[in-house]
């Protein structure tokens, strides 16, 4: 692990800057043919997500409390290339392509796993943009805190 080292296995874990989140594709994520609902995989990737901040000490709950701010999308796109299934296991990799400050963007890729071995050809790819923003709901400047963690990601990797 080059970054962060995940506390929680569940949480994921950190390579070269990637956060790698597995999980399994369950009944109640696919439609009736057994392929993942579209909005799906926005749980998915929302799931991966807070376990890459998580796995950076940074916990939601907390700033909120501590803080009076929130994380919340503030755009996203999704790129479906490929379906995942019922039963698929898949590794949803989130890479934070740089912070500002009241605005993240990160890269979001859904993997799928066949006999351990993680598919290089992404099934879903989104693109994502959070906003820090207080409690009536206008943006704000993160807490130096979610700056310095997101911040120590190391963000050349642009591009790949």
């Amino acid at each position: 692990m080059d970054n962060h080292e995940a506390k929680d296995p569940i949480s994921g874990v950190w390579l070269n800057n990637i956060h790698r989140f597995r999980t399994r594709i369950y009944y109640d994520a696919t439609d009736a043919g057994g392929i993942v609902y579209h909005a799906d995989y926005l749980t998915l990737a929302e799931h991966a997500r807070t376990e890459s901040l998580r796995s950076c000490e940074i916990n939601q709950i907390d700033i909120l409390q501590e803080q009076g701010v929130t994380l919340a999308v503030r755009y996203c796109s999704i790129d479906y290339k490929n379906p995942a299934r019922l039963d698929d296991l898949i590794e949803i990799q989130t890479e934070f392509n740089s912070v500002s400050g009241a605005k993240i963007e990160a890269k979001q890729t859904i993997h799928k796993i066949t006999d351990g071995v993680v598919d290089e050809n992404w099934l879903v790819q989104l693109y994502v943009q959070l906003a820090c923003i207080n409690s009536r709901g206008r943006a704000t400047r993160f807490p130096r805190i979610v700056r310095q963690a997101i911040s120590s990601m190391n963000f050349d990797h642009k591009g790949r």
